[in-house]
């Protein structure tokens, strides 16, 4: 046993509280590798983002453990890495090692963590990495409603459908009217939906826009659909409607 590995021995002999080790002691400490969990499924992640999993290492051995090599290998588009890691782990102390995933491709991607230690066993440990790289696309159908109240119409509701058309669940965060200065317009959802609520690819919603008639000119707000949509976070739908006894027809659009 080297000197250095001896000191070591000595110190955690002494933080243990076992006064001064005796030669076999110092024979027999080894360190004991230790990670959990055995694997990371990152499962999946948008393309644009980074995904992060923590993995703890342990040290279950009587002496220190040391890192001889930290690596990432057989790396798929180079979409997985991890943190720096420690130089060293005490006897019966743990380290975080934090893996990422940054999904370069709409594809199943993966790669191994390979720790390489003077653990007794498990000496060269391999960590299985593996995520799906995903592209979650919201439609919003139509992007403007009109409401035509001119002719003294009553309460009125349109539908706007929201639909995953993405290779990814689509997450809808939230959804807020905006610049209603009559408080004239409102919306809802089916009973069963509640925000944020995860839309899978292929599937779509209604989204009920109402409408209570006022008397002036006419005037309008936006409905605001956040998501986690990859083009586009914030969907706006346009409303605009003729208060009654001005006319039906919908304002002209500016270009």
């Amino acid at each position: 046993m080297g000197a250095r590995s001896v000191l070591a021995v000595l110190t955690v002999c002494g933080v243990l509280g076992l006064g001064s080790c005796s030669e076999t002691q110092l024979a027999n400490a080894i360190a004991q590798i230790e990670v959990s969990p055995g694997s990371v499924a990152f499962g999946e992640a948008n393309l644009l983002t980074i995904a992060n999993s923590g993995l703890k290492v342990s040290n279950v051995g009587n002496g220190p453990l040391h890192f001889l090599a930290v690596e990432v290998v057989d790396n798929d588009d180079h979409s997985f890495w991890v943190s720096a890691e420690p130089q060293s782990i005490p006897p019966g102390e743990d380290w975080v090692l934090t893996a990422s995933f940054a999904p370069t491709a709409e594809e199943e991607l993966s790669a191994i963590l390979r720790l390489t230690t003077n653990s007794e066993t498990n000496a060269v440990l391999d960590i299985a990495l593996g995520g799906t790289g995903v592209r979650p696309v919201l439609d919003v159908t139509p992007s403007a409603l009109h409401f035509d109240t001119s002719e003294g119409a009553v309460a009125e509701e349109k539908t706007v459908v929201l639909e995953s058309q993405g290779s990814g669940a689509v997450i809808v965060e939230d959804i807020e009217i905006h610049d209603d200065a009559l408080g004239a317009f409102s919306f809802d959802l089916p009973n069963t939906v509640e925000l944020p609520y995860a839309l899978e690819p292929g599937l779509s919603i209604e989204l009920d826009i109402g409408h209570e008639p006022s008397i002036g000119e006419a005037y309008g707000a936006t409905v605001h659909v956040y998501s986690n949509d990859i083009n586009d976070e914030d969907q706006a739908i346009t409303l605009s409607a003729s208060g009654q006894g001005t006319g039906g027809e919908p304002p002209e659009a500016e270009i």
